[in-house]
């Protein structure tokens, strides 16, 4: 049931507030790793589908998944073949809930999805749900783009040491990547419906990232958009945008944000090291060598290098 004088929906007894930092945080992750599977239209003799809402997260992540699945009350985790777990919501009681938790605070084309979802529901259940577009709200206003970092965002810093073993030429930034377009199996299906879905009209950059990407360029005051063209395994062509934080002022604007929008997955603690690594550069501290031993040793358990995983910053999770 939703309370749309208070944005509040009930689901199982519990109040969810659609405008809560929670909502903005998921639908950033959500655009990041999540999948929204809408069924194909089916015809009187065709077996009925239901749709999906899913969000993968590396193995090191599972508290995470665990945490977003306890404060939904519902969804089911499974092993992905590498390493990796997929949380799926398909209740369609709880999908409902997601859509009313996301809709108007989406940012890139993924929204196609969501206003597929929304066609679903209004033509399957007699719905009246109203698409609500993208959000253009300062990137600054909510956790969005916590949630969007979560998923496609990583931390870095590199440094050599001198012949007196201290650190020299240290660099600190962010790196957040995103693919260039949004896979064209969708654009081809719905190339008829593009104004209809997106409420905008029909043209040839709806299904680029690019403007996303410019918008958090401009908020983290990056220099210029990266495009990545590099060759994976198999053959495969990855194609991408990349900014990246490397001057002061866009690693001050960075630890302000997270300072009020904080990070959830490990990643959070990957920026804790980032953020000592950064003060120790800052206030030069990696000139004695003392200082020079700490970098080493936060470098040395960061991102893949970690082993030791403290979760107690889960019990601050955005109340939903």
């Amino acid at each position: 049931m939703f309370d749309k004088e208070n944005s509040i929906f009930i689901l199982k007894n519990q109040k969810f507030d659609v405008n809560s930092q929670f909502a903005y945080y998921l639908s950033g992750l959500i655009e990041g790793d999540g999948s929204i599977i809408v069924p194909s239209w089916f015809g009187c003799n065709s077996k009925k589908k239901y749709p999906l809402v899913k969000i993968t997260f590396v193995d090191k992540d599972l508290p995470l998944a665990e945490k977003i699945k306890s404060e939904l009350k519902t969804g089911k985790i499974y092993k992905g073949k590498g390493k990796y777990f997929i949380l799926v919501f398909y209740r369609l009681d709880t999908i409902f809930l997601i859509i009313h938790l996301i809709n108007g605070k989406m940012r890139t084309p993924k929204i196609e999805a969501l206003n597929r979802l929304i066609d679903w529901f209004n033509v399957n259940y007699n719905t009246s749900l109203i698409k609500l577009g993208l959000d253009i709200s300062n990137l600054e206003c909510n956790a969005w783009l916590a949630g969007f970092i979560e998923s496609d965002g990583s931390f870095y810093s590199y440094f050599n040491i001198n012949k007196e073993n201290i650190a020299i030429n240290i660099s600190c930034y962010m790196r957040l990547s995103q693919r260039q377009n949004y896979p064209s199996i969708y654009s081809e299906l719905n190339l008829n419906n593009i104004e209809r879905n997106l409420g905008i009209e029909e043209n040839k950059n709806i299904y680029s990232y690019l403007d996303i990407m410019e918008q958090i360029r401009i908020f983290f005051d990056v220099k210029n958009i990266r495009k990545i063209n590099r060759t994976r395994l198999n053959n495969f062509v990855e194609l991408g945008y990349e900014i990246r934080t490397s001057k002061l002022k866009s690693n001050e604007i960075l630890i302000s944000y997270l300072n009020k929008y904080p990070l959830y997955s490990s990643k959070y603690l990957d920026y804790l090291n980032w953020k000592n690594i950064y003060d120790l550069k800052k206030n030069k501290g990696y000139k004695l060598k003392e200082g020079t031993e700490l970098l080493l040793s936060l470098k040395l358990s960061m991102n893949t290098n970690r082993v030791d995983f403290d979760w107690k910053h889960l019990n601050n999770f955005w109340l939903v």
